[in-house]
């Protein structure tokens, strides 16, 4: 990009924000007939092969740590913390109980974004 910018005469300058306001959900669509099909717009019902994908399943064996551009959402972070809590009882997963860790009930963006991080830490 850079050498593009300077090849027409513009200085570059690469502007990184690492936080979305609004996640990105990824979901795979499995080939084959649809059980339900679109019948009109009243009659549309939700396709069988539409499949939800977890970010972290796709996180190879051996990985130490999140990548930095691989973030989760406040579902992910959930059923994560879900997975933990069934293996291990210790207190610092105990700390990561939603109820604990969120004291108000006021959430935002950057809470959710401290509790990732949080849960990233403990299962890596």
């Amino acid at each position: 990009m850079e050498n593009v910018q300077a090849s027409h005469g513009h200085r570059h300058s690469l502007i990184q924000h690492k936080h979305r306001y609004s996640h990105l959900r990824k979901f795979a669509y499995i080939t084959g007939p649809d059980p339900d099909p679109v019948d009109g717009f009243l009659g549309h019902k939700p396709s069988n092969n539409i499949r939800f994908l977890y970010p972290i399943s796709f996180l190879r064996p051996g990985i130490i740590s999140i990548p930095e551009d691989l973030t989760l959402e406040a579902r992910d972070c959930a059923m994560l913390y879900q997975a933990m809590s069934a293996e291990s009882k210790g207190p610092s997963v105990a700390a990561l109980e939603p109820i604990t860790f969120f004291e108000d009930l006021r959430r935002q963006q950057q809470d959710i974004i401290r509790y990732e991080g949080g849960i990233e830490k403990e299962a890596f």
